[in-house]
């Protein structure tokens, strides 16, 4: 049989040409080697093509999105998703991409990856703290239950839980998250920092008492010792503890560096200046922390001094330059503040528009008042058409820092005009509004802002509380009041405001419930004491809930915690409002 195969195949081969017999050669060995070299092609070849079609779909969604043309910025990244539809690391890249540009659609891009890889730890946390990152709070919280679920005691979930519980106002939920951390890693110097700065704004003596030692101790930490300095200074004056300033103060300038040629070292104010100065040379944020708080001392214009004198890699690093720009806007030094906000040290402002900016504010100077605003109104138009839509939050940053809440105020709305999910804007907008004990006009802002922001329990607080101090209670308060808290995920602060909410319906029993449900929060969040004082109705609410000192109200709601006029409720009423949803980084 097989010498009949052989004669028949060879009859056939003497049939062709030498040349057909080479040709057809090279197209069997081609076949044989496609053949051997396929598994090598689909495991290597075709990854690496489709990586580099992704690629290259995704630098196309770039070069769209440097344009402003989103609408082919989401068909680039439509593309991308179809090239890799069932490829986890496609859809990884995808969610990246998008939680860098700022779209909503980086959420979607997340829960994919997690339904591709349902194990993976750090999609889980990626997806909770890009959440976050929308004001999701409740998708936040499901997915941390499912990384809870696949590692309870990961670093990587507990940081994610305590950025959460910070979020929303759960303080013990954020220490408790903390303390494991430092018990999993006790050199974990940031979560110790961290869990410090908590306990040391707690009610609580012994607590805070421990935060103080674990921040003494910390001051042995090069990395830490400018944070803590300054933290233990606030403190004590926020405090108005004298004693504890005597007693740290010595331990402060010995923990911090000095000149090699500073040696007459006594303990005073000066001392320690020139300490922080030198010790914050070691990191650019330092020196902006130190910046910010010789600022706050009123020596603003000896902090700008010395940042001149720095290096240029930290004179001119982006911390750096961003508090220069805002102790110069303060305190009304022209060239240093044209300089800065043409340098866009609080993010991207056209040059035309920071020019007619600082000439606005140098016509007001002279009393060319309808000059300065017909400057103002020019920038505010520049910066509306302006590519980047965070230049029109540059100018409500600068008009603040000016005491210029009417120009602020314009900016705010130019930027919900140009687009309405713009939140910060929104919050900035409430402090001005809150600032003036403005209630009607701050109403109209929580009705326009809660619709677009549902799931935020700031949002909703704020717009129940003030609802409820109104003369007249607004019907679609009534109406979904209950409905919007209990669609919120379950936390203290919540409590607090559904008992406030009950209590104000006549239902004392629930809402005695609900509040001790919420347990020592009141004693911490300033949202949560209004609801308690509201229920307890004490002579006295600030007394009776220090927290309360720290939240802003309406005349409204003042009058709602208190009839007598001359009784302080709440924080006074605000010098400045430069609020920091007003900054850009």
């Amino acid at each position: 049989m097989i010498a009949r195969w052989q004669r028949h195949w060879h009859l056939y081969w003497t049939g062709f040409t030498h040349r057909q017999q080479i040709a057809a050669t090279a197209a069997a060995v081609t076949a044989l080697l496609g053949l051997a070299l396929w598994p090598v092609v689909q495991f290597w070849g075709l990854p690496r093509l489709q990586t580099w079609r992704v690629d290259r779909t995704l630098a196309q969604a770039n070069a769209f999105a440097a344009e402003q043309d989103y609408r082919n910025v989401l068909l680039a990244i439509r593309r991308a998703s179809q090239l890799g539809s069932q490829d986890v690391a496609v859809w990884r890249r995808i969610a990246d991409y998008l939680t860098q540009l700022g779209s909503p659609e980086a959420l979607q891009a997340r829960q994919t990856v997690t339904a591709l890889d349902p194990t993976d730890l750090h999609a889980r946390v990626e997806l909770a703290q890009t959440a976050l990152l929308f004001g999701d709070y409740k998708t936040s919280q499901s997915a941390l239950e499912a990384a809870k679920a696949l590692a309870p005691s990961s670093t990587t979930y507990q940081e994610a839980a305590a950025t959460l519980a910070l979020y929303l106002g759960d303080v013990d939920q954020l220490k408790t998250n903390l303390t494991a951390l430092v018990s999993a890693d006790p050199s974990n110097t940031q979560a110790a920092y961290d869990l410090a700065i908590a306990r040391l704004w707690s009610p609580d003596a012994t607590e805070r008492r421990n935060g103080l030692d674990t921040l003494t101790v910390l001051l042995a930490q090069p990395e830490l010792r400018v944070r803590v300095t300054l933290d233990l200074l606030k403190d004590t004056a926020r405090n108005q503890d004298q004693p504890q300033l005597v007693a740290l103060f010595p331990h402060l300038v010995d923990a911090l560096d000095y000149p090699t040629a500073f040696t007459a070292r006594t303990t005073n104010l000066n001392t320690l200046i020139l300490g922080l100065k030198t010790t914050a040379l070691d990191d650019p944020a330092d020196v902006a922390r130190v910046a910010d708080w010789l600022a706050d001392i009123r020596l603003g214009r000896d902090a700008l001094q010395w940042v001149h004198t720095l290096p240029a890699e930290l004179r001119e690093h982006p911390r750096v330059a961003e508090i220069a720009a805002e102790i110069s806007l303060r305190e009304g030094i022209p060239a240093a503040s044209a300089h800065y906000l043409l340098q866009n040290a609080f993010g991207d402002l056209p040059p035309e528009a920071a020019v007619l900016a600082t000439g606005a504010r140098q016509l007001e100077a002279h009393n060319r008042l309808a000059a300065a605003q017909a400057a103002w109104d020019e920038a505010i138009n520049l910066a509306s058409d302006a590519r980047d839509p965070n230049a029109l939050r540059v100018l409500a940053r600068v008009g603040a820092l000016w005491g210029r809440n009417d120009w602020t105020q314009q900016a705010l709305r130019a930027a919900l005009k140009r687009n309405p999910n713009a939140f910060w804007a929104y919050a900035g907008l409430r402090d001005q509004l809150l600032a003036a004990d403005n209630a009607n006009a701050l109403w109209k802002l929580y009705q326009q802002w809660i619709e677009r922001q549902p799931d935020d329990l700031t949002v909703v607080i704020q717009w129940i509380r003030l609802g409820t101090s109104l003369p007249q209670v607004p019907t679609e308060l009534e109406r979904e009041a209950t409905r919007r808290l209990l669609a919120l995920p379950a936390s203290p602060r919540r409590d607090a405001a559904l008992a406030g909410w009950h209590h104000l319906h006549g239902e004392t029993a629930l809402a005695r419930e609900l509040l001790q449900r919420a347990g020592n929060v009141v004693d911490r969040e300033p949202d949560a004491a209004y609801w308690a004082a509201l229920i307890d109705r004490p002579l006295d609410p600030n007394r009776r809930f220090p927290a309360l000192s720290r939240l802003l109200l309406t005349y409204e709601e003042r009058r709602q915690l208190s009839t007598d006029d001359d009784m302080p409720v709440g924080a006074p009423r605000p010098v400045s409002t430069n609020s920091h949803s007003l900054h850009v980084r």
